[in-house]
């Protein structure tokens, strides 16, 4: 397969790598992922997250495996290995759907490897298709925030509602944009708490290695978005520094392991 490079993906010599999202920003840390078991286990892991890349992840890493020599029925296996991986990531199931016709096809190498292909294209043109229309609805003046991981590190191209923000921001439309994540690893009161690297990257030119484009480190100042206040604040609510916590306070439930009655339990992040 010919060499490919997105924000947090890339195909060189026939392997497949991932930026190792749980490493961010402190490091930028590509890992081979050039087996089933070890996208297994970066998505577990969380190191590959946001549905579009985990889809992705998996069309590119099946065309890989059936370039090196792997049997239909030997990727038919490792398509449902894949597909259990994350049930709840909606795209991983798109993908791999369009990826099991081109395995059925009478010369299915070439044949998924042309639907990996086009799968990455398409979603670049889906996230400029959003990115466009949704700037088109932004006003003047706007003050926005948007939740998860929406941006680059999460699709193949600018993302999806932080592309829409990134657009309406380069167009002067809004002066200072806001993002909040979380991490299903480590849920409340960690350092991670808020972190919105995908923000940090695509609103302020900040790349995974903490550089500007001029070369000066950023990082270790005051963090994007309020992230240590947050993390901060969150430690507080839970030692019992700021007295008695709301009762309907996500963070509450969560410290207590007290879900309220009448509440169907959390789901996880379908990304």
């Amino acid at each position: 397969m010919q060499t490919l490079q997105t924000t947090s993906l890339r195909v060189a010599n026939n392997q497949l790598f991932i930026l190792d999202q749980q490493a961010l920003p402190q490091e930028k840390r590509w890992l081979d992922a050039s087996t089933v078991e070890a996208l297994v286990g970066h998505i577990h892991a969380l190191r590959v997250r946001g549905a579009p890349l985990i889809g992705l992840s998996a069309s590119l890493l099946l065309a890989l495996l059936a370039e090196n020599g792997k049997s239909r029925d030997e990727l038919a296996v490792a398509m449902e290995t894949l597909r259990a991986s994350r049930p709840t990531a909606v795209n991983l199931m798109n993908n791999l759907d369009h990826m099991k016709l081109a395995l059925w096809e009478e010369d299915f190498v070439p044949a998924l490897v042309a639907e990996a292909l086009r799968l990455i294209d398409e979603d670049k043109r889906l996230c400029d298709a959003i990115a466009k229309a949704g700037s088109a609805l932004v006003k003047s003046g706007s003050r926005l925030l948007t939740h998860c991981n929406t941006g680059g590190l999460a699709t193949a191209g600018v993302g999806t509602a932080l592309g829409v923000i990134a657009r309406a921001h380069k167009e002067g439309k809004i002066s200072n944009p806001s993002a909040i994540a979380g991490r299903q690893a480590d849920r409340v009161g960690t350092r991670r708490a808020g972190r919105a690297v995908s923000a940090n990257y695509r609103l302020h030119g900040r790349q995974p290695d903490g550089k500007r484009a001029g070369g000066r480190r950023v990082g270790g100042g005051r963090p994007h978005c309020g992230q240590r206040r947050r993390g901060e604040q969150n430690r507080h609510l839970l030692s019992g520094g700021a007295g008695e916590i709301p009762r309907h306070s996500v963070l509450c439930r969560r410290a207590a392991n007290d879900p309220r009655p009448g509440l169907p339990e959390r789901r996880r992040d379908p990304d």
